[in-house]
């Protein structure tokens, strides 16, 4: 039993006197520092690879958003310009009843101004119950005497000035009939032949074109050509066109799409 205390006595005093020379020396703490220190390297290496693995997963779907975002919005310079404007037409082929519709889109980059005054006549519905007065098969047809006398003298004398001429008097275009330098007026006529190109020389500005129903203004009827009196028109109005040119092809209505 002596013995016994006596080497415990001595295990404890060497276990005392371990303490002391590690905590003396520091070896003990640099020791378990370190040992945090790794640990918390390791942790943060971690961390970091979970923080990369996130944002990289992040950025792939932020660009794949991307992709589908430019997919669904088609680009601003493929939008078709101008506006897209339908005509009703009555007396195709001078038969009463012969309907049909055709469209034209105005083409503002070709002519600014020739666009938009053509617009401005869409929206207060002067079109409506204009005759092709002039019909030339192979040629064009032409329009815009409205056949309300009263109205076509608010326009009478509000003429533009003329344009370059950007585009060429292609069969299916839309242009403003003159009587001489900037008197584009309210007259239009639509090129149906294929060689009236002889027009752009003498300064006929298209400002849009027919993107639907050619096969329709093809049937506006050319029977008369170019006899009804365009004087007498502004002055008396459909009334003289319904008695003397009963088959007249007509607009019925033109409304933006």
């Amino acid at each position: 039993l002596q013995k016994r205390k006596i080497l415990f006595v001595i295990i404890v005093s060497c276990s005392i006197f371990s303490c002391l020379y590690f905590i003396r020396t520091g070896k003990g703490l640099h020791k378990l520092a370190g040992k945090l220190r790794r640990q918390k390297i390791r942790n943060d290496e971690v961390i970091k690879e979970k923080f990369d693995d996130k944002n990289i997963d992040s950025q792939t779907d932020s660009h794949t958003d991307s992709q589908t975002d430019s997919r669904q919005k088609p680009n601003r310079s493929e939008e078709e310009e101008g506006r897209l404007i339908t005509f009703h037409v009555s007396n195709l082929e001078g038969s009463p009843g012969s309907e049909g519709t055709f469209s034209i889109r105005t083409r503002p980059s070709w002519s600014p101004k020739g666009a938009q005054r053509f617009e401005d006549l869409t929206e207060q519905s002067f079109w409506n119950g204009c005759r092709f007065f002039r019909a030339i098969d192979n040629f064009v047809v032409q329009w815009g005497i409205n056949g309300d006398p009263n109205i076509q003298k608010k326009w009478n004398g509000k003429l533009l000035e003329d344009e370059e001429v950007k585009a060429s008097n292609d069969r299916g275009t839309v242009v403003f009939a003159m009587s001489g330098p900037n008197t584009r007026e309210t007259q239009m006529y639509i090129n149906t032949g294929k060689n009236n190109k002889n027009l752009d020389k003498q300064g006929f500005t298209p400002i849009g074109t027919v993107i639907q129903g050619m096969d329709v203004v093809d049937q506006i009827y050319t029977g008369y050509g170019d006899d009804p009196d365009q004087s007498e028109i502004e002055l008396i109005g459909n009334k003289y066109l319904e008695d003397e040119f009963p088959k007249l092809s007509f607009i019925s209505v033109a409304s933006f799409e």
